[in-house]
Order: C-alpha cells, then structure tokens, then sequence
C-alpha cells in the first residue's frame, strides 16, 4: 500500500512545482517570448494567462529554450558582479553571522516545491495569504454544518441574547455570526495582499452591503407586494435599480417560477422578501428607504404608485392613449370615467324624470 501512495505524493508534488514555476515566472516568460521575434514565429502566439501554459503544446520546448537563457544571463550577472571594484559601496553584508537569526520564516504547511524555490518573502507572504482565504471560502461555504455541529456540542461558547428585525426574524444565528467573522478576516487578509502587491487592488472585490427587508405577509395576506416592486414588465423594478444604484432582487417562496433556470437559488426555503446589495451604505440606505414606503399596504384609490403603474400597464397594452381627450371636459390625463365633470346617475335620472313630466306623463 505505502509503495503505491508513494508515487503518487510525488506526482501531486511535481505537478505543485510546475505550477508553483509557471505563476511566478509567467510575466517573465511572456516578455522575453515578445521580444524574440523567432520564438513568435516558431511557436505563434503565447498564452494569455500562466494557468494556460500546461496545455500550450510547446511548453516542454519553450520552458527548455527559456530556462538555457535564463541559466546564461545568471552567469553573466555573477560574473559581472565579481569584476566590481572592491572600494565600491557595499550595499549590504556578505557574510551573516553564525548567531544572526534567519528573518525567512517559510510556514511548515506550504508545499515542499514552493518552499525550495528561489522567491522572495513577499511572494511566499502572499502564498500563505491565498492559502488562508481558500481555507475560510471552504468554511463559509459549509458554515450551516459546522454552526449545527457546535450548537450540539454541551461543551459549546455562550451565545449572546437573540436579536431580531422588524419582521420577527433573527438576525444573530450562530451560523450569521460565524460568516459575518469569516467575512471581515477574509478582508483583512484582501487587504494585506494588496499592501504587499499594490498590483492587487484593481481585481480587488469591493466591499458590499446588504439589507433584507421582508414582505409583511403576516399581516397582509392578500396584499400584492411583488406587483408593486416589479411593476409592469419589470419596469419599477428597473427604474429602483437605476435610481439607487444598488441590486434589488426578490426571493422567497411564491417569488419565482418553476422551469426557470434560478429557480432554485431564490431561498424557497425563507419567507418572501427583498435582497438589496450596494457599494456604499448610503445607496443601500436610500434604496431601503423607498421599498419600506412601497411595502405599506394603502388603498388603490389612495395609492398614487399602484395607480401610475396601472396606467402605465394601460398604455403598454395599447388600452389607453396619452393625447386622448375627456368627452366631458375636453381635457387629457384621465379616463372619461374619472372625469370630475362628469354627471353622475343620480343627476341623469332627474333630468329624464322632468322631460318626462314636461311633456305631460301622468306623476
């Protein structure tokens, strides 16, 4: 058993070393290619990005090829440094002392390949980084399971008093609070790497905040909540993005449709509700603001939002035209049967009722 295993620890670590060698000497590689016109021709154009070197069909030739180069210009280099004069200025300390102690601290978790090579600890820093953020990505991705394992353990931390939103929801779960943690360390470390490469901060994801606000279904069953923050053909829903410049997304049980394709990534498991998502705290702040006035249940004749949106529905549909004008007041803007002129059946009856007496019916 242990013969078998063998060879295949040293393959994983021969494949890490090869990677290890493709990351960190890609930028130098595609230079030098660039500038050599015959390798361009020889070979064609060289891969956009180093994790496309293993499968270039002239990699074997071209590392070759790159590594002879490399091998000479360290030759030339050192050889160089040697005919320097020896009243030159020396720019630091040829000989370390016995009792100096060694700053290259290499963590004894890294991979044998990379703590062989010649890097500098800036490069193995940012390596040990990398590793730290995959770890906490693998555990906000199963925190659900380790929250549940912890809250079964009788040897388990304390928690703190439950808190809850408006709607009766709580907001300090165990598992909330063990992502919100997972979150914050994996932005202290974004923010390390980009110190030590400044590279770094343009792909560097921006911090978002978010804000859950539920539909008071509890207490409005009937209500159409959804209508008015969808509007016709998506058009409020639309027009709140833009406004706010933040992500407004709806989920929930009753929020989507079977067959579609996110039909099972909108929480059908949690009470329907709105997700807003914002680069700064106060988009996320003014777009929370607008839906709590849209979620408070009015009625349609007092409802100015449903009633604009019901227009404009009318007018997509071809139902009602803009330029059309009251048969009752001549003016435009409004349906003839909401026009304040217009006479009432109450009035219509009297005036029959006095023709009909005018002309002599029996009272």
């Amino acid at each position: 058993m242990q013969s078998i295993e063998e060879p295949q620890a040293t393959k994983t670590e021969q494949s890490m070393e090869e990677e290890s060698y493709m990351q960190l000497n890609y930028k130098d590689m595609k230079k030098w290619y660039n500038d050599n016109k015959e390798l361009k021709e020889k070979y064609g154009r060289f891969p956009m990005f180093w994790q496309d070197l293993a499968e270039w069909d002239h990699w074997s030739d071209f590392k070759k090829i790159y590594m002879k180069e490399k091998e000479k210009k360290d030759l030339k280099e050192e050889r160089r440094k040697k005919r320097e004069s020896r009243w030159g200025k020396a720019e630091g300390r040829t000989a370390s002392s016995r009792w100096e102690n060694d700053e290259r601290e290499i963590d004894p978790g890294l991979p044998v390949a990379v703590a062989a090579s010649v890097i500098s600890i800036e490069e193995l820093q940012i390596i040990q980084f990398r590793m730290r953020m995959q770890e906490l990505t693998d555990k906000i991705e199963t925190v659900e399971a380790d929250a549940a394992r912890i809250s079964n353990d009788p040897n388990r931390s304390p928690s703190p008093p439950p808190e809850y939103d408006k709607v009766g929801n709580r907001t300090n779960t165990r598992a909330q609070r063990m992502r919100v943690e997972y979150e914050k360390q994996r932005g202290e470390i974004m923010d390390e790497v980009v110190k030590l490469n400044p590279i770094l901060k343009a792909i560097q994801p921006k911090a978002h905040c978010q804000v859950k606000i539920y539909f008071p279904i509890k207490d409005y069953p009937g209500y159409n909540f959804l209508g008015l923050i969808i509007g016709p053909r998506g058009s409020t829903h639309r027009q709140l993005e833009q406004q706010t410049h933040c992500k407004i997304v709806i989920r929930g049980r009753g929020t989507g449709r079977e067959g579609k394709s996110n039909y099972e990534l909108i929480a059908q498991d949690d009470d329907p509700h709105v997700m807003i998502t914002g680069d700064n705290e106060d988009d996320v702040a003014e777009a929370e603001r607008i839906i709590n006035e849209l979620l408070q249940p009015l009625d349609d004749d007092k409802n100015i939002h449903k009633q604009k949106q019901m227009k404009q529905l009318a007018e997509l549909n071809g139902l009602h035209e803009m330029n059309a004008r009251c048969p009752y007041c001549g003016m435009t803007g409004h349906d003839q049967f909401k026009c304040p002129n217009r006479p009432s059946r109450q009035k219509r009856g009297s005036v029959m009722d006095s023709g009909v007496r005018e002309s002599g019916h029996p009272m």
